[in-house]
């Protein structure tokens, strides 16, 4: 595996090494990310195709000073974003998964991504998948994040779905949906507090 310097391929790199066991490879090689010309055609696909609206709708209200970047704010756009931005990256990545990589050069693999993870052997690719101990997996499992139940301090949740019951507001739709509910709440919680 490839990586930049970034602070979570620090992680990744021990657990590579430790996925690897006694294997004489090298399991992780860091180096630029721009030697990796197909990772950087894809953040530039996944900022085109969907964090641009969100970059820019995050930094519209920085500059409007409607977002300060406190406790607060940062738990309400946790709460009014974060799932649909969720909704958006989990069906960019089906699309960008499912699409299909045309015949370029012979030893380029063509087809469509999830059919070549899922079936190596169909394409004539080497099977990477090692059998890794059972300890060294909850090590791993134990250092990642787990997906949380809320998209923000639970407190701060319950109250938000409290104020969209109230006012009889449905979940957003859209970036401006999620951006106009926002303003509501944080306009209602600086009231409250």
């Amino acid at each position: 595996m490839r990586g930049d310097m970034g602070t979570e391929n620090g992680l990744v790199a021990v657990m590579q090494t430790l996925f690897a066991g006694d294997e004489v490879t090298i399991p992780f090689i860091y180096g630029k990310s721009t030697m990796n010309t197909r990772i950087e055609s894809w953040w530039g696909i996944l900022r085109k195709k969907c964090c641009q609206v969100w970059i820019s709708a995050m930094k519209g209200l920085q500059e409007r000073g409607q977002f300060s970047g406190d406790k607060l704010d940062i738990n309400l756009i946790q709460f009014c974003c974060m799932q649909l931005l969720q909704n958006e990256l989990d069906d960019t990545a089906q699309v960008w998964n499912t699409h299909y990589i045309r015949r370029s050069r012979e030893y380029v693999f063509h087809g469509r991504p999830v059919n070549m993870y899922l079936y190596p052997d169909l394409f004539n690719a080497e099977e990477h998948i090692r059998l890794v101990d059972d300890d060294v997996l909850h090590f791993c499992r134990s250092e990642c994040a787990e997906e949380d139940e809320y998209p923000c301090e639970e407190e701060i949740f319950e109250l938000g779905c409290i104020y969209m019951e109230e006012n009889l507001l449905k979940p957003p739709e859209n970036v401006d949906e999620s951006v106009a509910l926002y303003l509501s709440l944080r306009r209602w919680f600086i009231q409250q507090l």
